[in-house]
């Protein structure tokens, strides 16, 4: 069973508001997430491959936008 965290604890580990990630899912970008009944969680993978998709070396070039 993957590891799911809480839109609490994934906004701590992003260093984020927790409302950013209510806003993004209402505007359907952002991380995936999963539902279950009420209740909203984010998949570790899924996390870890937002962060990795958004790292920027410097250098290069910003990631881009969707």
């Amino acid at each position: 069973m993957p590891a799911l965290f809480s839109e609490k604890r994934t906004a701590d580990l992003l260093d984020i508001p927790a409302a950013s990630l209510r806003d993004d899912r209402h505007r359907g970008v952002g991380l995936p997430y999963v539902r279950i009944g009420r209740r909203v969680r984010y998949r570790a993978d899924d996390l870890a491959a937002y962060i990795a998709a958004n790292t920027v070396t410097p250098g290069s070039s910003p990631p881009q936008q969707d």
